[in-house]
């Protein structure tokens, strides 16, 4: 075998001249390369100097060598300016635009953030104390049009070791749990969309409450949408985007006194219509258990068709209130509205009801600001290449028609207007109509003084037991002119929770997953009674979203290292860090198999976190090129998004109790919770889901609230869905072996 051996260069291999700008390591001579290996230039005899012949070679392949780097530093450049460019703005005006639109602190230089989209990745994004980038899309709604609000309701009873209620104490409370977060403690400047602390303690907090007379047993809902229904006037930089509403019998009203004094009545701010009596809320709903034939007698209904549509009995005697908090949502998402919830009942016991002060003086209002999840992230193009055709993908993947709200539509052939297609609709089902309850409040609505008076909501819809997929509707329902969210509040107590779940579980699915199927199926139920499909089948498809919560990603969590849940500071931050998995086109016809769907459905939520950083990593990308940025927000028209899916399901998740439950010891010095729920304004534009199901599960009681606008959704619509989705989730329950949509949907 031969073996190569190490060979040394000989002296005439180099050059003896000392000032050589030969740079190159030395090469062999070229008649000691094997003639395979030899370079391609002529022999030196012929050409003489073999060190010039070298040193042009190399000169040679050091050209192209830059010229191959400059090609690629070009094809670069064209890459990541080829967005910015293609609306017309040059660089210099992209970066001056850029220094314009990055917020400024007034008289304070160290939190302002000056840097060129280019000339630090490190640099943040957003000042510490302002608002996200769809924080920011929150707050400039278009002016007249409804706000995006959120509210979480609260149903209260005082312990035993606290016989009275007291007004100035609860009020002392919202300022205390206010207090702990920054942004609830801080305005908003309209300009440059940065939070400033309003006060350095509790006591000079400014808070927006009011107190409302409780005058009928389900007061609440009214009192409830005509919180989501009324804007806040982001102008206004004397107080904080967010507000409470207490209702409390006759006998708990407040007297003459601070509390009244601080009071603040509800005023819509740019929607006048919606505080006063041009919209009436109550049509359409019924106060009691529904019969068969529409009256309000619970004879002749079984459980199963009033399953999940009464709230909790109310306790008994008239120490219990509700407290409403209700917040723009471009200060939070939904699960910070429950860390504001717990923050107040963290300190509703005894002891400070009890007290006569609370030396709010000696509260100090957070100064910290939450973090900004923006500011975490600086892609290239390369990274958000994926998520933007993703996106393109997803909508030509669209197969099928879609199930869409319906425009307004005051009049039929006839000339009729609404009160004569309502008064059709109720004949066809054979049932007399009932006239329309009226209002008896002034032009604000609710007051300090009182509340409008009790409507006796009579039904005016069809009910579940007599409602079929095969009635005609011949007479098209008519629509409200105006944008106004309805609610349906229904509750599931901690029995069937728990056995849903078991039944899930045992099919490899979750919960949330089975709600989204249910709703989905409940769908096709509201529109199936429409006249337009009587000739023609339903959509074979339809779209979802599920949002959930990236907190985990915040500094302050510990959830990624085993952290408890309900101790997790992540999670107790008031900010925004939602994310959401859509899907746009799940087939669901009535031969499907529930549980496969679910199945399909809980693997698609699975993919959330993932799903959530990639629509985050492309709107950063594009908040970071000014030009591109704009150019986005001059084409896109969310009015025209509005509603692109069948539901949209934001899930806040399980908990245990944060204040005391129904089964706690009567000597519990906590005020006892007895009902909750919450949801998000459904009329804004841009609201994804033709329904929103808000859900909140506390100590196994879940409570699901239903959101849709009235200028999309009929009440009759609304009905049906709401009846399909109950009997739906109690069929699940009961059902042994395969079950198709077409069961768990029908009425």
């Amino acid at each position: 075998m031969d073996f190569i051996q190490p060979r040394t260069l000989l002296a005439e291999d180099v050059s003896d001249d000392e000032d050589s700008e030969l740079s190159e390591p030395l090469q062999p001579h070229p008649s000691r390369l094997h003639p395979s290996n030899r370079p391609d230039f002529p022999e030196p005899e012929e050409h003489g100097n073999l060190r010039e012949i070298l040193h042009q070679r190399i000169e040679e392949f050091k050209a192209d060598r830059q010229a191959a780097a400059a090609a690629a530093a070009r094809r670069r450049s064209r890459w990541t300016s080829c967005l910015p460019c293609c609306c017309g703005i040059g660089e210099e005006n992209e970066i001056a635009e850029r220094e314009q639109l990055l917020p400024t602190t007034p008289g304070s230089s160290s939190s302002t953030v000056h840097h060129s989209p280019r000339s630090s990745r490190n640099a943040p994004l957003i000042d510490n104390a302002g608002l996200s980038i769809i924080e920011r899309v929150f707050f400039k709604s278009a002016p007249g049009r409804p706000q995006v609000i959120m509210a979480i309701l609260l149903r209260l009873s005082l312990p035993d070791s606290a016989p009275v209620f007291k007004p100035a104490r609860v009020v002392d409370l919202l300022r205390i749990a206010q207090a702990r977060h920054f942004r609830l403690s801080s305005y908003v400047d309209p300009e440059t969309m940065i939070a400033h602390p309003l006060a350095t303690n509790a006591r000079d907090l400014p808070c927006s409450y009011r107190f409302v007379k409780r005058t009928a047993d389900d007061a609440w809902k009214d009192v409830y949408e005509e919180e989501v229904n009324t804007n806040f006037d982001v102008t206004d930089v004397s107080k904080p985007l967010w507000r409470s509403a207490i209702i409390v019998p006759e006998d708990m009203m407040p007297v003459d006194g601070p509390v009244v004094d601080g009071a603040s009545p509800l005023v819509s701010a740019q929607i006048p219509h919606l505080v006063t009596s041009t919209f009436d809320p109550d049509e359409g709903k019924g106060k009691g258990p529904v019969s068969g034939n529409g009256s309000s007698s619970s004879s002749g209904v079984s459980v199963e068709d009033r399953f999940g549509r009464d709230a909790p009995a109310r306790p008994p005697g008239q120490r219990n209130f509700e407290i409403i908090f209700t917040f723009h949502h471009c200060l939070g998402d939904g699960l910070s509205m429950f860390a504001y919830a717990r923050t107040f009942l963290e300190k509703a016991d005894a002891y400070h009801m009890n007290a006569d002060e609370l030396h709010l003086e000696n509260v100090p209002v957070t100064m910290e600001p939450p973090p900004i999840l923006d500011n975490l992230f600086n892609p290239s193009i390369i990274e958000i290449v994926p998520a933007a055709i993703g996106t393109f993908l997803r909508t030509l993947a669209k197969r099928g028609k879609r199930f869409k709200g319906r425009k307004p539509d005051h009049k039929d052939e006839k000339g009729h207007g609404d009160d004569h297609l309502s008064v059709a609709s109720q004949s066809m089902m054979g049932r007399a109509p009932s006239p329309s309850p009226s209002r008896s409040s002034d032009s604000s609505g609710l007051s300090m003084t009182g509340a409008p008076a009790a409507s006796s909501r009579a039904t005016t819809v069809a009910t579940p037991a007599s409602i079929h997929d095969d009635i005609p509707f011949e007479v098209e329902r008519p629509l409200k002119k105006q944008a106004h969210t309805r609610v349906r509040f229904l509750w599931f107590d901690e029995a069937f929770v728990t056995s849903l779940r078991k039944k899930s579980k045992s099919e490899g699915t979750t919960i949330a997953a089975v709600l989204v199927v249910a709703a989905l199926a409940a769908v096709r139920t509201s529109f199936a009674s429409h006249a337009k499909y009587r000739s023609k089948p339903l959509p074979t498809h339809q779209g979802w979203v599920v949002t959930n919560s990236l907190r985990h990603m915040l500094p302050q969590s510990k959830l990624l290292s085993g952290g408890a849940k309900q101790d997790d500071e992540g999670l107790k931050l008031f900010g925004g860090y939602a994310g959401s998995v859509t899907n746009s086109s799940l087939k669901l016809v009535d031969d499907s198999d529930v549980w496969e769907r679910c199945r399909s459905v809980r693997k698609s939520i699975a993919s959330v976190f993932r799903a959530s950083v990639q629509r985050m990593k492309l709107m950063n990308y594009c908040y970071r090129h000014p030009s591109l940025w704009s150019f986005i927000q001059a084409k896109t028209d969310l009015s025209k998004l509005s509603r692109s899916y069948s539901v949209e399901v934001a899930n806040l998740g399980a908990w245990d109790e944060p204040a005391a439950g129904p089964a706690a010891p009567r000597d519990d010095p906590r005020l006892r919770l007895e009902h909750f729920g919450g949801v998000v304004n459904s009329s804004f534009d841009g609201v994804r889901g033709l329904f929103t199901l808000g859900v909140i599960t506390l100590g196994g009681r879940m409570s699901v609230a239903v959101g849709y606008d009235a200028a999309s959704v009929h009440e009759e619509d609304a009905e049906l869905f709401v009846a399909s989705f109950c009997k739906g989730l109690w069929r699940l329950r009961e059902a042994q072996g395969k079950v198709t949509v077409a069961d768990i949907r029908r009425l």
